[in-house]
């Protein structure tokens, strides 16, 4: 189940990343995360 683990945590990563991408021009709160994070 470790297996299990990792793979929800990618998902969620990917997720989380996926929705940072995806309204960062909705929210200049996203342009500044990303700027600060270097993503």
């Amino acid at each position: 189940r470790r297996d299990n683990r990792r793979v929800n945590g990618a998902i969620l990563n990917g997720a989380i990343t996926w929705q940072w991408r995806h309204f960062k021009w909705c929210y200049p709160v996203g342009l500044l995360s990303e700027v600060y994070y270097g993503k």
